[in-house]
């Protein structure tokens, strides 16, 4: 099975220094794991995907202003990562990247951060921690901040007392001490109880102020309350800062200022909640109430508490004292949600396609205008509507020969020189190229035509060549020079290819085989024209002259995503009295298998599919997320995939919740053909290539040879050595097999080989047998069925091995086995 693929939003952080949970952004991959089994050992490789390349902002407050910063990612300096958003937060006011970053007279940061991913850096999948800091060294210092990246493979939703839609900040050591280190001045904490039943979303806090520094910013935290006592954590989101010019003052508490979270902040119902007044300065004041006090506007008596709540005041935020006849003057505004009617969300593509491919991923075919590319998983099946863009290949040759100005050259020299066509090198060049070789028709006194076979390399235009025929010679001028790969420019590599006819060579489009790694190519004469006139600009290099591999590693490729399982990665919330209904459109797709009548790719559903949100969704028919080039000539410009979420609840003060900036999905392709002979692999005709040429684009390899094996889903038992010899195998197993839509069965087949005592053949070097099912069993979909192989009157062996073969015409629909034993007998 191959995956994952993400289709995500960007996202963006905010960080600060002192400790907190904070929104985090989350790319979605799936670790693979690949079996494959040589001989008597089986090789085992996980690979670990790297992060991706990718850009985060990154934005942070309550720094110390005016203050040079550094970047650490992982314990790594990174500050040649760091783009500042403006000229405010670069020194010397500079915004490229790799500019060293300042916080400006408020103390708030705001950067770029590009994560690489190339051979001199790149960082593993996990949480990885983003710290800013005055340390050059990355060592703790007085003033610093970070913040954690996770690219990890999952997401997981911590409750602790809380239900959250996103993990809280995960909190390092080197942190804690950090804590000790920030003293915030005087921080006040009023408490207050939730009584809504079902809990509420509170989406700002206001309070009042008195007085306010003039640089320094002030925040609102909702925390937890423990034992009647303000506590260190705080609710997610449920944290906001405000410069001095966004803090409203007044001088009787009439002038409120608005607090807003980034996300709406859910509260319990039941629980007790404190709403923290903090900042470094000591210049704010806030407005409070006091029991039997008069209210300073109204001049009304106070005589009740409207949270039920105390006041706490603290001098280092971690040991608090009550103020029972005092309360912090504040509102706390709740979200109202329309009921009764289900609001629909849906989430589109983004734009995807390119890929990096191996190193060297291009083969030229000689004698052709063919290369192929090696392409895992490409998925452009469909060979007549896949349109590919491939950029990044380098050549194995500069200064390749690929027109002269002039094919009818008088010979030099007296003496006449026979009419016919020979293959000549070149004598001598004006320049320094070398390798040349050309069929060169001739009459008696001139050349009529030239037929480059090695353009060789080093040439330049105008460079004159010189042939000798017949004791004559023949000097040509070059016109056009080429970097070249097998004799193939190329500019006619890197390029979008538009899939055409089945007869590639007389239309403007490229002939495109596909098989489920790779694809074959066929460059059509509008782009690699022949040459008609003997003066014209077309080139005398007409194809491939000779089968080489190569290409670089940098070359990318478009690719649609296929898939046949859909597992969505939407983290979500669906409370008490509200629910969460997810459905989707997806885009048909070819099968990477040989079929009479294949379905054709990119036509979108028109009739959405009901799907459980995050878990794995088994299609009976496989789809595609097709490549922006194809979505743009193949759909109109129509994403091809669409996720809908119909949200709806009966309270209007809770809401299901969806976490949008965590949103992916994992689409996952099940790698499974049908190969039994040489008509099921993707095949090349002499019509659609060169002349008197059949490349067969993947060569069949019959499940019976020693190695490989054309099917895709292929397992092989370890070598079994028996203590006593055998003459007979039984195979036992449960399996599972189901029919398509099509009312085709997917298909399992048990392959043996054996070796003996007394022979000298190497063990991988034995073939494989097809064993015979004892009783056939029909197809199921309702269970697993038990399959019984009796393999008897063989001769003895001490050496054994199983081969299973998974086949089907639809990678949507796979065999399945389990309780899979095999047993030597001697009989």
């Amino acid at each position: 099975m191959n995956g994952p693929f993400n289709i995500e939003i960007p996202l963006a952080f905010n960080f600060a220094n002192q400790a907190r949970q904070i929104r985090s952004g989350v790319t979605t991959s799936v670790v693979e794991e690949f079996s494959e089994t040589r001989a008597d050992r089986i090789v085992s490789t996980n690979i670990a995907q790297s992060m991706r390349a990718r850009d985060i902002v990154v934005t942070g407050s309550n720094f110390k202003p005016n203050t040079p910063y550094f970047a650490f990612f992982d314990g790594i300096d990174v500050n040649i990562h760091m783009t500042p958003t403006s000229s405010v937060y670069g020194m010397g006011s500079a915004t490229t990247k790799g500019t060293a970053l300042r916080s400006d007279n408020l103390g708030v940061i705001s950067a770029t951060f590009s994560i690489p991913n190339t051979d001199e850096l790149s960082f593993t999948t996990g949480t990885k921690t983003l710290k800013l800091t005055t340390s050059s060294t990355g060592a703790a210092s007085v003033s610093e901040g970070q913040a954690q990246y996770a690219a990890n493979g999952e997401i997981r939703v911590i409750q602790e007392e809380i239900t959250s839609t996103r993990n809280g900040r995960v909190v390092v050591d080197e942190l804690a001490e950090t804590r000790q280190e920030v003293r915030w001045t005087d921080p006040l904490a009023q408490s207050f109880l939730v009584d809504r039943k079902g809990g509420i979303f509170v989406s700002s806090i206001e309070a009042y102020f008195g007085a306010k520094d003039t640089s320094l910013p002030v925040s609102i935290q909702i925390r937890h309350m423990e034992n009647g006592f303000p506590t260190q954590k705080i609710v997610p989101f449920g944290e906001k800062s405000l410069s001095p010019a966004s803090v409203n003052i007044s001088s009787d508490a009439t002038v409120a200022t608005k607090f807003s979270f980034p996300s709406p902040v859910f509260l319990e119902s039941g629980r007790e909640y404190c709403a923290v007044v903090m900042t470094n300065s000591n210049v704010y004041t806030c407005w409070v109430s006091e029991m039997g006090q008069k209210d300073i506007k109204t001049n009304d008596f106070i005589d009740q508490q409207p949270y039920a709540g105390s006041l706490f005041k603290s001098q280092n935020n971690s040991t608090w004292t009550t103020d029972q006849l005092k309360d912090l003057k504040m509102i706390i505004n709740r979200c109202k949600f329309t009921t009764g009617t289900a609001a629909n969300v849906v989430f589109e593509n983004g734009s995807y396609g390119v890929e990096n491919l191996q190193v060297n991923p291009i083969q030229t075919i000689s004698g052709t205008k063919c290369f192929r590319v090696s392409h895992y998983s490409h998925g452009n099946y469909d060979e007549s509507r896949s349109n590919i863009t491939i950029a990044g290949v380098t050549g194995d040759r500069t200064g390749s020969v690929f027109a002269f100005a002039d094919d009818t050259i008088t010979r030099g020299g007296s003496g006449n020189m026979t009419a016919d066509a020979q293959t000549l090198s070149q004598t001598s060049t004006s320049g320094s190229g070398t390798g040349l070789t050309a069929t060169i028709t001739t009459s008696t006194t001139a050349s009529t035509s030239i037929v480059v076979l090695n353009p060789g390399q080093g040439y330049a235009a105008t460079d004159t060549v010189v042939f000798t025929k017949d004791s004559k010679t023949l000097t040509f001028t070059i016109d056009v020079v080429k970097e070249t790969l097998g004799g193939i420019p190329i500019e006619y590599i890197n390029r979008t290819h538009v899939a055409g006819t089945s007869d590639a060579k007389s239309t403007s489009g490229a002939k495109i085989l596909a098989d489920m790694d790779s694809y074959l190519i066929t460059i059509p004469d509008s782009v690699w024209p022949t040459r008609t006139n003997e003066d014209d600009n077309d080139p005398n290099c007409q194809v491939a002259f000779e089968s080489a591999v190569g290409g670089g590693s940098n070359v990318t490729a478009t690719a649609n995503v296929y898939y046949d399982t859909l597992h969505t990665t939407v983290p979500s919330i669906e409370l008490p009295n509200t629910t969460i209904t997810t459905s989707f459109l997806g885009t048909s797709a070819t099968q990477p298998i040989v079929l009479s009548s294949p379905t054709a790719s990119f036509t979108k559903d028109s009739v959405s599919s009901t799907i459980t949100l995050n878990d794995n969704n088994n299609l009976p028919t496989s789809k595609i997320i097709a490549s922006t080039i194809n979505e743009t000539n193949e759909m109109g410009g129509n994403k091809s995939f669409q996720l809908s979420t119909q949200l709806s609840s009966t309270q209007d003060n809770v809401s299901p919740v969806l976490d949008i900036d965590s949103l992916g999905v994992i689409a996952v392709q099940n790698r499974i053909n049908n190969v039994d002979a040489i008509g099921d692999v993707s095949q090349a005709t002499a019509a659609n290539f060169a002349s008197d040429t059949n490349f067969v684009a993947n060569a069949f390899i019959s499940s019976t040879e020693a190695r490989g094996d054309s099917n895709s889903a292929v397992y092989i038992s370890k070598k079994v050595t028996l203590s006593n010899p055998a003459n007979a195998i039984h195979v036992m197993f449960d399996g599972y097999r189901a029919h398509d839509l099509n009312g085709t069965a997917s298909e399992i087949q048990i392959y043996f080989k054996t070796l003996g005592p007394d022979t000298n053949l190497q063990f991988q070097d034995a073939g494989w047998t097809l064993a015979t099912i004892k009783t056939d069993v029909p197809a199921d979909a309702a269970d697993f069925k038990e399959y019984l192989y009796e393999i008897e009157n063989l001769e003895d062996f001490n050496t054994f091995s199983i081969k299973i073969v998974l086949q089907s015409d639809n990678s949507a629909n796979v065999p399945l086995l389990e309780n899979f034993r095999a047993i030597a007998l001697s009989t």
